[in-house]
């Protein structure tokens, strides 16, 4: 179930996505091209409420188009710097099976934080077979106030 987030120990956030991208590598280079989405995947979409205390990272989007949502464990990677890992069932927007997502996040000086989604992803190719690639999206979040 959901964090509460009323409770005085948890810190609440309002995150936006920007443009997801895929990163490969071809003859040598390694390069990154948008993702574009269109109907329930457009760029609406992409805004969700993260939440975090001692021991959990949650996101609550209960429209999300990458099936992203729930709470993992949170480790700490810096001073203010955290990361926790979510897993779903399926179907799955950049999948066929189950879904999951590193989420990490850095908390800057004004409180607001710079987000990197990192989502476990396949591409089906030309000739039927299937290969891992690498999704990344990063994204802004400002905390949210008492009462919102």
């Amino acid at each position: 179930m959901a964090l509460a987030l009323a409770t005085g120990s948890l810190q609440s956030y309002d995150c936006t996505l920007a443009t997801p991208y895929s990163i490969s590598e071809v003859e040598g280079r390694v390069g990154g091209n948008p993702i574009s989405f269109s109907g329930s995947a457009g760029a609406g979409a992409w805004q969700f409420v993260l939440g975090y205390d001692g021991e959990y990272g949650e996101v609550i989007w209960p429209d999300s188009p990458m099936q992203l949502s729930g709470k993992g464990s949170l480790i700490q990677t810096g001073p203010q710097d955290f990361a926790f890992f979510l897993v779903s069932k399926g179907p799955c927007l950049f999948t066929e099976g189950h879904c999951g997502s590193l989420v990490q996040f850095s908390q800057k000086q004004d409180r607001s934080m710079d987000l990197l989604l990192s989502p476990i992803a396949i591409i089906e190719m030309e000739n039927g077979e299937r290969r891992p690639f690498n999704v990344y999206l990063t994204g802004k979040c400002s905390e949210k106030k008492a009462g919102q």
